[in-house]
């Protein structure tokens, strides 16, 4: 079963995909984009980006394994 999920990575990214987990407890992300929070000027509200996660891969599924994510 795969649900669309935000993780927080090791190296702060925040990545949201349609997630799912196998036996051994490594994730398999489909569809994945970095979210990146912006503020166009000081005062201003920050708006968020989606950027893509790893945008020069031909592969539609990334594997990532457990211990590079933190929540």
């Amino acid at each position: 079963m795969s649900d669309v999920k935000i993780l927080r990575m090791v190296t702060g990214e925040d990545v949201i995909a349609k997630i799912s987990k196998d036996s051994v407890g490594n994730y398999t992300l489909e569809k994945s984009f970095v979210i990146i929070p912006r503020q166009s000027a000081p005062g201003q509200p920050i708006q968020l980006m989606m950027s893509p996660y790893v945008p020069y891969s031909d592969e539609d599924n990334i594997k990532i394994a457990a211990d590079k994510v933190v929540t």
